[in-house]
């Protein structure tokens, strides 16, 4: 009896651990990681091999493979149900949402009736001929069971949030899209609650747009539709096409978008200072502008369908420190993000058109900057002025790059190119990559590669040839 309750222990300890380590990472006590979540399981297989009745090694075997086995399962839930596969990054809250869905809670709740059945019928057994601190550390084990069991099926918070009813009607001033009255457009949020849900429909017609109030004559914003409001959180309709007017909501932390969302365009999050965070990437969204100002912005999820990122758009986000530019992403205006002083890495996709134009710099004054690399499938790295460097950075060019020019970078500090393939073609007259600077630049290049032989050395260019 004492080998049976051995072996369904981990069925139930296991999720009672995980529970525990949410709990930690829920109260901003642990940050969360798969190695944190390893070097628990390596504490639980040691305290197993404690409590081994036998001593024998398949039994601390098996202490090490039942409960790897279900973390193993529960990562696997979560991964997929993220629609990532093995890429997906753990996420605590997802993982046990997937993994305690209705089949395998109930099988759950079984296999840990057994062991707490047969640990209720044997405990005076058990606990016969070991010594004191193995009885601490199984009565330790049991209590955390019957006191975390409760957090294993704890869910993000911000799933209560987008089941809460709707705002009232009454609490937004709104127009009609068009003369056909095919839609309606928020103009200006009336309640002064600090949680917002902004009806799918009013008069029975979607709300496609949450906008503002616009100036008769000219068209142009006057003020937007929650601009200086002291709203903390917002659930956004997934029948929303187009968001702005946010401006100024200095205690907004939450912007959540419902399935299915339509959402084309965003804008008018200027100066939302408390907002941290906000996740986009679950919307079809094309243009991306409006956050500039936004001091405690550290992560922006961006789709795979963006196409442009307009002007200051992340100027002066300066806790952004990376982000993920999706492939399909074609235009950066000027000053994008110009002023994110904690950006390190910046992956440039193939397709983003590196010509806007005399000196729009979407980045500059970039003062934590540590990496930039050009994505593979780029032919031609030209344009003026698309980056400003002023840290020792080192920017990836691909073996995909047939064309290249220097004035693509204003170099304010010595930096080194790292070359992937062939010398490109020089874009300049002079036969060199064109760079006007006085700091020394490394052009990095392998051994195995082509044409660096005959790259004209001028004053402050530097090759290195590496293996």
């Amino acid at each position: 009896m004492k080998k049976i309750i051995y072996y369904l222990s981990p069925i139930a300890l296991v999720p009672a651990m995980l529970g525990a380590l949410e709990l930690l990472e829920n109260s901003g006590l642990l940050a969360m990681s798969p190695l944190v979540l390893f070097g628990a399981l390596v504490i639980y297989a040691l305290t197993a091999g404690l409590l081994s009745p036998t001593k024998k090694k398949a039994d601390l075997l098996l202490a090490a493979v039942l409960p790897a086995t279900l973390f193993l399962t529960l990562f696997l839930a979560g991964a997929f149900d993220n629609g990532e596969g093995m890429g997906s990054t753990f996420l605590m809250n997802e993982g046990f949402e997937a993994a305690l869905q209705p089949l395998t809670l109930i099988g759950y709740l079984l296999l840990s009736g057994l062991s707490l059945a047969a640990s209720l019928k044997s405990v005076r057994s058990l606990f016969s001929g070991i010594s004191r601190l193995k009885k601490t550390a199984a009565v330790a084990s049991f209590a955390c069971l019957v006191l975390l069991l409760p957090a294993c099926t704890a869910k993000d918070p911000n799933a209560a949030l987008l089941k809460l009813p709707e705002s009232p009607a009454e609490d937004f001033r709104f127009e009609y899209v068009d003369e056909e009255q095919t839609g309606i457009c928020i103009t200006e949020y009336l309640g002064s609650a600090d949680t917002v849900v902004i009806p799918e429909k009013i008069e029975g017609l979607p709300v496609v747009r949450v906008i503002g109030v616009r100036d008769g004559k000219t068209g142009l914003l006057k003020k937007g539709a929650f601009q200086q409001s002291g709203v903390k959180e917002v659930v956004v309709p997934k029948t929303v096409k187009v968001i702005w007017g946010f401006e100024g909501c200095t205690e907004l932390t939450t912007v959540l978008f419902k399935e299915g969302s339509e959402l084309l365009a965003i804008d008018g999050f200027e100066n939302c200072t408390a907002l941290s965070s906000i996740d986009l990437s679950k919307t079809p969204l094309k243009n991306v502008s409006g956050f500039e100002g936004c001091a405690a912005l550290r992560q922006i999820l961006l789709p795979d369908c963006v196409e442009r990122i307009g002007e200051r758009a992340f100027y002066n986000c300066s806790a952004l420190e990376e982000i993920d530019l999706p492939e399909s992403l074609e235009r950066i205006d000027q000053d994008a993000f110009a002023g994110c002083r904690a950006l390190e890495r910046i992956t440039v996709p193939a397709k983003l058109n590196m010509v806007n134009g005399m000196s729009t710099i979407p980045f500059r004054d970039l003062d934590a900057l540590k990496e930039i690399v050009l994505e593979e499938g780029r032919e031609r790295v030209d344009g003026y002025g698309f980056f400003e460097i002023k840290t020792n950075a080192t920017i990836t060019i691909p073996a995909s790059v047939k064309e290249f020019s220097g004035a693509a970078f204003f170099l304010y500090s010595p930096a080194t190119f790292v070359f992937k393939g062939d010398l490109p073609a020089p874009l300049s007259e002079s036969g060199g990559f064109d760079w006007q600077t006085k700091y020394t630049v490394t052009l990095r290049y392998d051994k195995s590669t082509e044409g660096w032989d005959g790259f004209p050395t001028t004053e402050g260019i530097v090759l290195e040839a590496v293996n």
